[in-house]
């Protein structure tokens, strides 16, 4: 969208800077130069690119072996017809449908570059999600609270989950249901908690209000991890995830604790939530077997 301005914005600036030049003033060529660095400055800071900055070093194990493939299949489930909701990654390939929405419009609340309420789409049929797609919940779309809306979506419909593996999930609408979230995260009572909890190892860091009580897995590749939160920060985190079998490391993804709809911040102080993930594991003889190192990472400070 920004970039509709870009050529009116380039070309006045170079007209701009020649105009100024031509003027005969000891002071003109340093306020030139003061007011570039500045624009560079504020431009930068406004991208959202230094908050971004911790989160950038994990985008080459977000792309995990045979992830083109597993888009690929999330995609031929949607059918040509469908009306469909999806992060930016997803919209070129999904091109030349009638209804076709950016699921970023969604989470922010507002149309780009204006105030103006974005009203939720009727009849959707596909909701597709890249928990990881920054053009969609990095920068400046980010907002702490803007989960909301995304609950609201759900709430509006009965959904059902088509696909999901590692930060890739497909939600398919049924029609005259009534409505139903998918049971993806929810909280659980320490009654709740499995006798065993599988082997593990959290770094952590400076700031940190969740913990990991442990996690869950079964054969067919589904991950169940506990969280409790311990205070009432506003924090969110991404989970950097590094699974072995024995000594050979078998897996490494990064996750988004409550897959951007239930994050974090949406937890209660003291609350014990059950938090589902189906990883892409291939020749595994024992899953319950596995050994997990992690860590969070901050997305937000409070």
């Amino acid at each position: 969208y920004q970039a509709e301005f870009i050529p009116f914005v380039f070309a006045a600036a170079v007209f701009g800077i020649k105009r100024l030049l031509t003027l005969k003033s000891s002071v003109v060529k340093p306020a030139i130069a003061f007011m570039l660095v500045a624009f560079s400055a504020m431009s930068i800071a406004l991208s959202g690119f230094i908050p971004e900055l911790p989160q950038r070093h994990l985008e080459p194990i977000a792309s995990y072996r045979g992830y083109a493939v597993l888009c690929r299949a999330m995609l031929d489930r949607v059918p040509a017809g469908a009306s469909v909701i999806s992060t930016f990654e997803f919209l070129p390939k999904l091109s030349g449908r009638t209804n076709l929405y950016s699921l970023h419009h969604v989470y922010i609340g507002h149309y780009t570059l204006s105030d103006r309420p974005y009203p939720i789409p009727e009849n959707i049929d596909w909701l597709l999600i890249n928990t990881l797609d920054r053009n969609t919940f990095g920068g400046a779309f980010y907002r702490v609270d803007s989960y909301t809306n995304l609950q609201q979506l759900l709430a509006s419909a009965s959904w059902t989950n088509e696909f999901h593996s590692a930060n890739l999930l497909a939600f398919r609408r049924l029609p005259d249901t009534p409505p139903q979230e998918p049971d993806l995260c929810r909280p659980v009572t320490r009654e709740q908690l499995p006798a065993r909890l599988a082997n593990m190892t959290i770094a952590t860091g400076t700031v940190q209000n969740i913990e990991l009580k442990g996690f869950t897995t079964s054969n067919d590749g589904l991950f169940d991890f506990y969280w409790e939160r311990l205070d009432d920060q506003p924090l969110d985190y991404l989970f950097f995830v590094r699974l072995f079998d024995h000594e050979r490391e078998v897996g490494r993804f990064v996750l988004a604790p409550g897959h951007r709809i239930w994050p974090p911040p949406s937890w209660k102080p003291g609350d014990l939530v059950k938090d589902r993930h189906r990883l892409p594991l291939e020749n595994i003889a024992d899953p319950t077997q596995l050994r997990l190192e992690g860590q969070l990472i901050p997305i937000n400070r409070p």
